[in-house]
Parts: structure tokens; C-alpha cells; sequence
């Protein structure tokens, strides 16, 4: 990484905070050029700077980053958790069938603002395209000012085929009692391709190829997903061995492994139900694995062994998830329900610390996510995507270990402002570039057709998770 030549100017100084870097907090101002850290320096020293940002007084911190996260759902709320995941699933769907082009727009909006609010910078949104959807998603990001990846989730197969794990009979009875097919494999790729091109030139967008799970895509989806990203230079983006029918269905990472798809630049989302060999693989391939602790523990999926895939080797993240399994998109929540979530079943000196999860929030979900020394540090050559909080207003106290202060208290009603690329996006809770009352508004007038279109999916939703619920045993934690 490379610092400001001392002749030229920087765009932007940020001046007299305190600054988290990854050796500690330390008194500097940020100098900034081209949406880049260019250089830290000693308070008012190095080169001037065209514009001046007065920090006195506030904890300059790093962007955190929410590694997984499905948009959709800020808009289609009354799809909430009510069920593990296999029967849940049909309901899921349901509730996002009238999702128009529009409301995928609107649903990112939300999405973004909502993660600004939490100190997430960056999100990965693993999106369902329909028709136009891209590029909504493209332009409702774009407006927002925040930095996402777009990952593509395709699928092929139909739900009772992608029931691996689940008994002969049962998935039988699903296949009879299910109407609604499964796209073409054709049709997944010209959504990819269609993502490709919408977010062609956006420099805070970078765009994943993301096939739903290996149980949900054919061979040949899975073959056409690694071409096209091979032919891009595209990472990936895949859940995987989420629940325990899942692991009861076979070799899911060996699925990825024979088409091409186990490498670096694919990070696998939940894993709870990895074991150790597979552990093994992904730090092999040099894939990361993103934790959604809270989404988890909402749909009865299992507790991950946090500690046993960190003495793997493998780069985490931290998930959010959707708001209808993971609540609000809030990346130092997740950190303390990681840090907390394994320990009644640990010896107390297995724990996990503060610092251990606080490196997940940030440089861990950008690593997870392919941008690693890019994002969640504040460093020169990183993007200059940070925040500016007030320690009283967040219960922080000077000369206490402060990143745990911040897992273990959040960032309280501090955040003043959060910044991307070198530019403010939203200052005291309010987006700078978009009506947030007029996306509300718009929210709220779109309910009526989206329930209108679930109420026609529902019968046959509640037909299917009858049929799943009495056959998914609840999980045990060992």
C-alpha cells in the first residue's frame, strides 16, 4: 500500500479523532484522495488537504461488514422465521412472490440504510433476481451510496428434489403436492449475465455469482456458474450444510469440489454442520466461511463451532442474514451472540474473547467476502469507508480495551456519521442521498400486493411445511 506523496494534496483531511487502527486507537488525522486512505498522520502534519473534517472528540473507526444478507426481506417482513428451515422454506417464497422490480429496489434501500445504521459499510446481499431486478438493485445501491456485493442466487432444481436428507416417502409427497417447478438453467445464467452488465462500471459494487446450495442447482447449473465466473474473474458465494438434513444428504463441499467451485474467492455461508474434514478443505482451497449466528439459532439450524473453524485456519465473516431470520443488520450484534453462543456447552478457558470476534465484524467479513486489506481496516490504500462515533453517546470509556467495548456494547447512539469511498452517506441515523420517508412510504403502499400474492402461494406453503414439519428432528447440540 502506498501513502501520499507529500506534494500533492489530499481531498479530504479528517481531523483530531482518535483513530482505530489495527495496532490500537491512536490520536491521527486520516488523510484521504480518491476514496482511499491515503495516509494517516500525526495531528496536523503531512501534506494539506482540500477540504478539512473536524473529528475532536470522536472515535474514528472501520466500516464493519455484513457478510450475508438477503435484501428482500426488509420489504416482505410477514415471511418471518416460524419454523426450521425445510418447512419454512415454502413460506419464505411465498412471501416474496409479488416482489416486483420496484420493491427489490426499495427492499435494498432499506437494506443499506439499515446496515449504515449498524456500522455496516459493506453488506453481501445473496439476491434473487427476477425479471429487472438487477439493475434495481444496481441503482437502489448506487443512490444510497453504499458498497455491496451482489451476488447472484440461482437455482435449477425443484424443492422436493433438493430435499436430500429428508426420507423417500416424504420428499414424494412433496413432489406431488408441488405446483410450482423450478427455473431453467438458462434462465439463472441470463440473470447472472444480466447482473454482470447492470453492475459494469460501479466502482462500490462487486458482483459474486451465487448458486443457492449445491443440493438446489444441477450439474450443469453448477458447470455454466463456473465458466461464467472463470470468463468474469467473478468470486462466489454458496449456503452450505446449514441444517442437519443437509449433512444427512451427502458431500455438499464435495458437490462444489467436482465442479470447480471449491477454490479461493468462494466463502460458504452457515457451514454449521462442517466437520472437520471439511474444515480442512476450505482452508485448503482457501475458501472463508461467513457466520450468521442469530439466523442460526432463529430457524433451530444448530450452534456453529466458531473456535474449532478459526483453529482451522478458515477466514470468517459475520452474517446478518435477512431481517426475517437475523433481525436488524447490525454486525457487532452478531459478534456478541458469536462470542456468547457455544458457551454453555465450553469449558470456560476454551472461550472465545472479544477480540477474537471483533476482527470477524470487519477485516474478517472483508476478507470473507474478497476484499480483503480493502475493507474494515483503516490503513493506507484501503477504501475509505469509516465511522465517526461519539464515545459518550455509545457508553464507550477512554482507556478501556476498545474493540471490546464495542462487541460487548455496540455502537449505542453514537454513530454520527458513516462514511464510503471518501464521502459521508449518512449522518445521525438519516441517509444524505436518498428520501428515506419517501421509501417508507413507498414500503408501506407496496404491503397490500405483496400479501395479496402471498395469500395465493400460502395454501400451498402450509401444505408442503405439514409435510416437512413432523419429518425435521430438532437439532442437538453437543
Amino acid at each position: 500500500m502506498k501513502t501520499l506523496p507529500d506534494e500533492r494534496k489530499a481531498d479530504v483531511r479528517i481531523a483530531g479523532g482518535r483513530v482505530l487502527t489495527q495496532d490500537g486507537p491512536a490520536d491521527a488525522d486520516l488523510l484521504l484522495a480518491g476514496g482511499r486512505i491515503a495516509d494517516l498522520a500525526e495531528p496536523g502534519e503531512g501534506p494539506a488537504a482540500a477540504h478539512t473534517v473536524r473529528a475532536d472528540g470522536l472515535l474514528v473507526l472501520p466500516g464493519l461488514v455484513d457478510a450475508h444478507t438477503h435484501s428482500y426481506a426488509q420489504l416482505c417482513r410477514h415471511g418471518l422465521a416460524t419454523d426450521r428451515l425445510e418447512p419454512w422454506l415454502p413460506g419464505a417464497v411465498a412471501s416474496g412472490a409479488g416482489l416486483t422490480a420496484e420493491g427489490a429496489a426499495v427492499a435494498a434501500t432499506l437494506s443499506a440504510v439499515d446496515a449504515l445504521r449498524h456500522g455496516a459499510t459493506t453488506t453481501l446481499d445473496h439476491a434473487t433476481l427476477g425479471e429487472g431486478h438487477a439493475q434495481a438493485l444496481v441503482d437502489a445501491y448506487s443512490a444510497v451510496g453504499a458498497r455491496v456485493a451482489l451476488a447472484a442466487q440461482v437455482q435449477d432444481v425443484a424443492f422436493a428434489d433438493s430435499l436430500h436428507g429428508v426420507a423417500p416417502d416424504v420428499r414424494a409427497d412433496v413432489a406431488a403436492a408441488d405446483t410450482r417447478g423450478a427455473p431453467t438453467t438458462e434462465s439463472q445464467i441470463l440473470r447472472c449475465r444480466e447482473l454482470i452488465e447492470a453492475a459494469a462500471g460501479h466502482d462500490r459494487i462487486t458482483v459474486l455469482l451465487g448458486p443457492s446450495t449445491p443440493e438446489r442447482c444441477s450439474g450443469a447449473l453448477l458447470d455454466a456458474v463456473a465458466a461464467l465466473a472463470a470468463e468474469h474473474g467473478l468470486g462466489l458465494h454458496v449456503h452450505l450444510l446449514e441444517t442437519p438434513q443437509q449433512r444427512a444428504g451427502g458431500d455438499s463441499l464435495g458437490i462444489l469440489a467436482d465442479h470447480g467451485l471449491l477454490r479461493a474467492g468462494l466463502s460458504v455461508a452457515h457451514g454449521v454442520h462442517l466437520d472437520a474434514a471439511d474444515l480442512a478443505r476450505l482452508h485448503e482451497a482457501g475458501a472463508a466461511l461467513v457466520h450468521n449466528p442469530l439466523s442460526n439459532l432463529s430457524l433451530g439450524s444448530g450452534r456453529l463451532d466458531l473456535r474449532a473453524v478459526l483453529e482451522a485456519g478458515v477466514t470468517v465473516g459475520l452474517g446478518c442474514d435477512s431481517w426475517t431470520t437475523g433481525g436488524p443488520q447490525d454486525p457487532l450484534a452478531q459478534a456478541r451472540l458469536a462470542l456468547h453462543n457455544t458457551r454453555p456447552e465450553e469449558p470456560a478457558a476454551a472461550w472465545l474473547t472479544p477480540g477474537d470476534v471483533w476482527a470477524l465484524a470487519a477485516a474478517g467479513g472483508a476478507a470473507a467476502i474478497g476484499l480483503g486489506d480493502e475493507l474494515g481496516v483503516l490503513a493506507p490504500g484501503a477504501h475509505a469507508d469509516l465511522l465517526l462515533v461519539d464515545p459518550l453517546a455509545a457508553g464507550i470509556i477512554d482507556g478501556v480495551d476498545l474493540p471490546m467495548q464495542l462487541v460487548m456494547g455496540g455502537l449505542g447512539h453514537g454513530l454520527r456519521e458513516a462514511w464510503v469511498a471518501g464521502r459521508p452517506v449518512l449522518r445521525d441515523g438519516l441517509p444524505l442521498h436518498v428520501d428515506l420517508g419517501a421509501i417508507a412510504a413507498r414500503a408501506a403502499e407496496l404491503q397490500p400486493a405483496l400479501a395479496a400474492a402471498t395469500a395465493e402461494q400460502q395454501p400451498l406453503a402450509d401444505r408442503l411445511a405439514a409435510l416437512l414439519s413432523s419429518t425435521v428432528p430438532q437439532t442437538t447440540v453437543a
